[in-house]
């Protein structure tokens, strides 16, 4: 017998979050490569706006990673 258990609201954050910060850093990586790039082809103000780009997403991968710690799963 298959047994389906429906999440709550909370069981669903402890899923979500680590998901959401995951990919949050994956894109930070990505375009952290994309900056160097561009910096190689002298568009140096797209990298710099690439750059400030990385620096939000760290700022969004704290507050996810704060969010876990509040809910008790970091």
């Amino acid at each position: 017998m298959i047994f389906h258990h429906k999440l709550s609201d909370r069981e669903k954050l402890t899923v979500i979050l680590p998901h959401l910060l995951k990919h949050n850093d994956e894109h930070a990586h990505d375009i952290v490569s994309l900056a160097a790039k561009a910096t190689a082809q002298g568009e140096h103000e797209v990298a710099r706006e690439l750059t400030s780009i990385v620096a939000l997403s760290e700022h969004i991968s704290a507050h996810l990673r704060a969010a876990l710690e509040k809910l008790g799963t970091e």
